[in-house]
């Protein structure tokens, strides 16, 4: 019997999707004081043709983020948060998940 979909772990291509979320915010039209295809918005020193030219050389800097992003250990959020006390039941201790990796 085949797991359930939400069981299988899946591979997330964070820089692509960020690179995405740039030509889509690019892209929506109008949006008062921010960069759009109709103006600069409050911005003198961007544009929508500068925004266009610098989203794909984002994506070397995205990939290396997001690759040093997944290869880091889980940590605390905060040991000196309550939720971590010793006292408090493991289901209440989110914050404190075992490091992995």
């Amino acid at each position: 019997m085949a797991g359930l979909l939400a069981t299988k772990p899946r591979v997330i291509n964070v820089a692509a999707l960020a690179e995405e979320a740039l030509w889509q915010e690019l892209e929506l039209t109008p949006k008062p004081g921010l960069v759009d295809k109709n103006n600069n918005g409050s911005h003198r020193d961007m544009d929508h043709a500068l925004f266009v030219r610098s989203i794909r050389p984002s994506r070397r800097g995205l990939r290396a983020l997001t690759t040093r992003g997944v290869s880091l250990p889980c940590v605390p959020i905060a040991s000196s948060s309550p939720c971590c006390a010793p006292s408090a039941s493991p289901a209440n201790r989110p914050c404190c998940a075992q490091p992995t990796g």
